[in-house]
């Protein structure tokens, strides 16, 4: 076996080939870096729903919310533990809203091994304007347990009713349901019932009217139901039936009785 011997040229060769493709070196740890990205965001719980949903990835967002609502509750919380953050420049989570756009920005910071990461995920909501919706979705009028049936069948769109009660009846129950649940009042025979939404009509006569009318979340738009309650008339008729048929000539007999008409 022959040995290889390296003379000095060829040894400076060698590292120099060595110098060129690299040597092996030992790993060096990765230095943990920074992140200033937030894991979740919800306005309101999640009752009012970011577009798109939520990704830490994703920085812009829009919402909307009713009219009623006058502000929202805004939970992030950070990938990092030790990451802070504000929410419009300050700490407070909860965010006034005024009719229209409100723009929220939560800037998120993260510092670690001299080196620091930053955020900005920003949401716009928009504040609806007030419904103009004025509609009833029901009226429902009861003499004592009994609910009277409404002629026409009721319709949101038709506004004037009548209905039948006996004649000994002295007020009946009138409750209302608008179709706006953030409607801005209901009044009957001009008293506010907006807690209750129903009130009780004396009746007096032979026929009284009932004149709900609903205003509007805009405060200005309103629409008027009216429903004429009509006692029905108690008359007493009595006579006598007299049966004239007979048998062999002998009369089958008389009946003496009353009629009481409750007819509407």
């Amino acid at each position: 076996m022959k040995k290889v011997r390296f003379g000095y040229g060829m040894a400076i060769a060698l590292i120099a080939i060595l110098a060129l493709t690299g040597c092996p070196k030992p790993t060096e740890p990765a230095v943990p870096q920074p992140n200033a990205k937030l894991s979740s965001l919800t306005l309101n719980g999640g009752a009012v729903a970011l577009t798109p949903a939520f990704s830490q990835d994703v920085m812009y967002y829009t919402a909307s919310v009713p009219f009623a609502t006058n502000f929202v509750t805004v939970t992030a919380t950070a990938v990092s533990a030790d990451a802070t953050f504000t929410i419009n420049g300050g700490s407070a989570t909860s965010v006034n809203l005024v009719q229209g756009e409100n723009t929220i920005t939560i800037a998120v910071s993260h510092t670690l091994n001299g080196m620091t990461d930053t955020k900005t995920y920003t949401i716009a909501v928009t504040r609806l304007d007030p419904s103009a919706e004025a509609r009833l979705g029901s009226i429902t009028v009861t003499e004592g347990t009994t609910v009277t049936r409404l002629n026409p069948f009721f319709s949101s769109d038709i506004l004037e009713y009548h209905t039948g009660v006996t004649s000994v009846a002295s007020e009946v129950s009138l409750t209302v349901s608008p179709v706006d649940a953030n409607f801005s009042s209901v009044t009957i025979n001009d008293v506010d019932v907006s807690a209750t939404l129903s009130g009780t009509v004396t009746l007096t006569g032979g026929s009284t009217t009932a004149t709900i009318v609903v205003t509007a979340e805009d405060a200005t738009t309103t629409k008027t139901y009216t429903v004429e309650i009509i006692k029905a008339a108690a008359a007493t008729l009595p006579f006598t039936l007299q049966v004239i048929e007979s048998i062999n000539g002998t009369k089958l007999g008389e009946v003496d009785y009353s009629v009481f008409d409750s007819s509407g």
